[in-house]
């Protein structure tokens, strides 16, 4: 004699177990009992307030980021502003130093004074490449937010069918 133990459950033919993606309190029975359904028939409606506010500062997040890399925001005007009045400054500079150049060759000015505009032109040239990096640094990282909100808008959006559970078989 021979014993075998076993456990399990006993399920009709065609039985199926509706389940959800995400965790939450059902809002709305879509179907009644007994009623057929096709494949894809929407189930049940679960409550999905925290993934709408997600989705809403999603939203929210992508348009600023938008708005900042647009060719006109404010932020790209101000820094295109600050390279144009560094390269005036750096421009006039080095038509000073060459003038003072001139003016050290000829013994009408010290050495001194030709130094102190060298180290002026100097400082004018630093801070114009400084501006020019500040601005191409903040448009890369502003085209990097807008590829991330863009991002967590698309996921977030996607989560939102997730809270309607849909019938896998007719």
């Amino acid at each position: 004699v021979q014993g075998v133990y076993a456990s399990g459950n006993v399920v009709p033919l065609g039985h199926y177990e509706v389940t959800s993606k995400v965790s939450g309190i059902v809002d709305e029975i879509l179907v009644s009992v007994g009623q057929e359904v096709k494949t894809g028939t929407p189930l049940v409606k679960l409550q999905n307030q925290p993934n709408e506010a997600n989705l809403r500062i999603a939203r929210n997040q992508l348009d600023l980021a938008r708005k900042n890399t647009a060719p006109d925001s404010d932020l790209l005007k101000q820094l295109r502003q600050q390279v144009e009045n560094s390269r005036v400054v750096f421009l006039q500079d080095s038509v000073e130093v060459e003038r003072y150049r001139q003016l050290h060759q000829d013994s009408i000015v010290t050495r001194q004074d030709f130094e102190r505009i060298q180290l002026q032109f100097q400082t004018s040239l630093n801070n114009y490449r400084i501006a020019e990096s500040k601005l191409r640094e903040t448009r890369d990282r502003l085209q990097i937010e807008l590829d991330n909100a863009r991002n967590n808008y698309q996921a977030q959006e996607s989560m939102t069918g997730d809270y309607t559970i849909l019938s896998a078989i007719d």
